[in-house]
């Protein structure tokens, strides 16, 4: 993930991520679908993999106190700059022990499929959850990544090309179930599954491909923590 951590790529990152034409997808598919999987009701909302916040920004309308971490210091200076009135702060930096006052919800859009090990991204998490908490996130759905990773069950990495650094990514590849077990196994139990499809009139609006058109574009998913 060192790519994330360039100040270049960081901002050019940001400028295309809060434009809604470019990144029509995210902004009026794929949050709004994440955001129905969260209870209405919740306070305290942790944005997991936030980069430049602004959907933390988007989520802080909906909910009384929303936060941001991330594991690039460029995307948290980001944050900090276009959203201070809410709190980011890298990963490495966040609350431990007597500092933590626990999550309703932990919201990550398109950051697990970056993580190598999800038992102990589970475990992390429940560690900053409230009992019967919630994990919400969204990741490519494994549909449109097979071509790139050569099967649909094995778990792979392939690198993609990202920004207009000529810059790669590493991401991971793997099945429903293999994003789904880990957290079975860690003390969650699933609590929804979505895979948002484009409405057609913005399918037709942005000329999305066919090929998107007829796959789902976004695994979404929340597990709660069993109260132990």
């Amino acid at each position: 993930m060192s790519a994330w951590k360039e100040r270049d790529f960081a901002q050019d990152y940001a400028e295309n991520a809060i434009n809604p034409e470019k990144n029509w997808y995210e902004h009026d598919v794929n949050y709004p679908n994440l955001l129905s999987m969260i209870p209405s009701n919740s306070q305290r909302v942790l944005d997991y993999g936030c980069g430049p916040g602004e959907f933390t920004a988007e989520l802080a309308k909906q909910f009384p106190a929303v936060e941001g971490t991330d594991f690039s210091e460029s995307m948290i200076e980001i944050a900090k700059r276009d959203y201070p009135n809410i709190l980011f702060y890298t990963w490495e930096n966040r609350p431990q022990g007597d500092e933590i006052t626990p999550y309703d919800v932990i919201f990550s859009k398109l950051t697990v499929h970056f993580v190598e090990n999800l038992g102990q991204l589970a475990n992390d998490l429940s560690v900053l959850l409230k009992p019967a908490g919630l994990f919400v996130f969204s990741v490519p759905h494994p549909f449109s990544t097979i071509k790139k990773a050569g099967s649909y069950w094995p778990t792979a990495h392939y690198d993609t090309e990202i920004g207009s650094y000529d810059m790669t990514i590493t991401m991971i590849h793997r099945s429903v179930q293999d994003y789904v077990e880990p957290f079975m196994q860690n003390g969650y139990e699933l609590v929804e599954i979505n895979e948002p499809q484009t409405p057609q009139e913005l399918s037709e609006k942005y000329n999305e491909l066919a090929e998107k058109r007829t796959t789902p574009r976004r695994l979404n998913l929340s597990f709660k923590l069993r109260v132990r």
